[in-house]
């Protein structure tokens, strides 16, 4: 009796570890279901077997793997939940036996297995908490040395092995794609740099929000930036984050304009993932330990801005589809271009949320608050839509001076679209003038005050203004490349020597290396 308990673990062990084995050899999930069932074959003389998962598609298990059915037998094995052994034992997640009568005989196996006795065992496949298929094999109960309660023992032992396998397996995927997104995703943001000189300006509301940034930079406060369509929020937000101690972490960006409302729970908090949907990581979590800024946060539903209420207040977070909280340290910074409070008061926006948000607001300027910048910014636009299309573009002062007393409704975007549709369609060499306008905004140039003539326009001091520009720049990158020229001069597009000429000529003062 001893010795023969002992043969009866060593073929049970046996078993087990060549599966074992598999699952170190095959990185193929396919690959690896033909191989157990292959291994009860040689080691356990089983002719039919079979393993089924679930599919959330049609709300059935199908056979993922089988060994000794035919083709057409595989077809027709489909089991919902609580159908025959199999379904059975999917829902209630424990191993079962039966024997030929009890069996549904979907496939149509059972007229070609030779054994005069036979039973049919199955046992649960449990990935985590959740059951996601069934093993099932035939086996002749005559020839056989184990008994029924130790081959049930042995295939829930498998059916754990393989669910645990699964589960780890996709958990490991859920990582590395979690952490090739947060590598792609700030990759990108370095390459595509916020802007190469920060805010461009000599006006006392660029002055003032300069100065309030500089106060944040040493804060971690979540905050509110409000301002027109196209004064730039986005840009300070993302300039508050790279003068922030979050530097070098992560910056994720979710427009809700551009987001479909029922996706927006998903984008925001991810997606746990199923048997057919695969995981996403949300941007809360790519964005750990970085920021997020939220673009039009009036346009989150009232429902989810009660979820984000409990992440700012807790820090912690769950997907979508899963309980299973997780702890993120995320700035947030929100951006709105109309009167968040109005909507509080309507009830439209959640006043815990906007407390939370708006402890300190800030103001980005329109162009019509900052006339005497737009020299400026047309100056760098141009350099830098002249340098993407590879062409020495020029513009005239009469154009200049239309463009910075024009009314700019959409403020520095509208500019920036002008001026790059214009340098787009100039010819290399090119002098752009206010007749170049007319050909691509003719109806901006129709409406009185719009564009004013140029006689009925003030000088203005546009040499100085651009040369104060560049000064800027210049101060900008030293401080950037910690004083370190070669690297300032990187950032500038300039060489080294062009660098050292503009130093000297603006009478900058290089700091020796912090």
């Amino acid at each position: 009796m001893v010795k023969k308990k002992l043969r009866l673990k060593t073929e049970e062990l046996r078993i087990i570890n060549e599966i074992l084995k598999g699952f170190l050899k095959q990185k193929e999930l396919s690959k690896l279901l033909d191989l157990i069932l292959k291994t009860f074959y040689s080691l356990w003389n089983v002719e039919h077997s079979f393993i089924a998962f679930y599919d959330p598609r049609i709300g059935e298990l199908r056979v993922k793997s089988a060994f000794g059915f035919l083709p057409s037998e595989v077809e027709r094995a489909i089991y919902s939940k609580g159908e025959g052994i199999t379904g059975q034992t999917f829902k209630l997640g424990i191993p079962l036996f039966a024997t030929e009568d009890e069996l549904l005989n979907k496939t149509g196996l059972l007229k070609r297995i030779p054994y005069k006795e036979f039973g049919f065992f199955t046992a649960p496949i449990k990935a985590g908490s959740e059951i996601v298929g069934v093993i099932g094999i035939f086996k002749d109960l005559k020839e056989s040395k184990i008994s029924v309660e130790k081959t049930l023992e042995i295939l829930s032992i498998i059916g754990s092995i393989l669910g645990t396998f699964i589960y780890l397996r996709e958990e490991f995927e859920k990582e590395k794609k979690l952490l090739e997104e947060k590598g792609s995703s700030l990759s990108l943001i370095k390459e595509k740099e916020i802007s190469k000189y920060g805010l461009i300006g000599v006006s006392e509301a660029v002055e003032r929000l300069r100065q309030l940034i500089h106060q944040l930079e040493s804060t971690d406060l979540n905050l509110l930036i409000v301002g027109d369509e196209g004064v730039g929020k986005t840009l300070v937000a993302k300039i508050i984050h790279f003068t922030s101690p979050r530097k070098d972490k992560p910056l994720q960006v979710l427009d809700l304009r551009n987001t479909p409302r029922n996706l927006i729970d998903i984008e925001l908090f991810g997606f746990e993932g199923n048997r057919y949907q695969p995981f996403k990581p949300g941007l809360l979590e790519l964005a750990e330990g970085g920021t997020l800024i939220i673009k039009h946060i009036e346009l989150l539903p009232i429902d989810i801005q009660k979820k984000l209420a409990d992440f700012i207040k807790t820090k912690r977070a769950s997907r979508v589809g899963s309980e299973n909280e997780r702890k993120l340290d995320v700035r947030i910074i929100a951006t709105t271009g109309i009167d968040l409070l109005e909507k509080v008061k309507k009830g439209e926006f959640l006043r815990e949320l906007y407390d939370n948000l708006s402890l300190i607001t800030i103001e980005v300027p329109s162009l019509s608050q900052r006339r005497e910048d737009i020299p400026l910014l047309i100056n760098h636009l141009l350099r830098k839509y002249s340098q993407k299309y590879k062409k020495r573009v020029e513009i005239d002062e009469e154009l200049v001076k239309v463009l910075t007393l024009a009314n700019l409704k959409e403020n520095v975007k509208e500019l920036d679209r002008l001026i790059h549709r214009l340098v787009l369609l100039a010819k290399d060499g090119k002098t752009l003038s206010v007749e170049d306008l007319k050909l691509i905004a003719p109806q901006l140039l129709e409406k009185k005050g719009e564009y004013p003539l140029a006689e009925e326009i003030s000088p203005l001091p546009l040499p100085k203004k651009i040369e104060e520009e560049e000064k800027q720049k210049i101060i900008w990158a030293l401080e950037q490349a910690n004083y370190v020229k070669s690297r300032a001069a990187k950032l500038l597009g300039y060489t080294l020597r062009q660098l050292d000429y503009r130093i000297k000529k603006y009478g900058i003062e290089v700091k020796k290396k912090k």
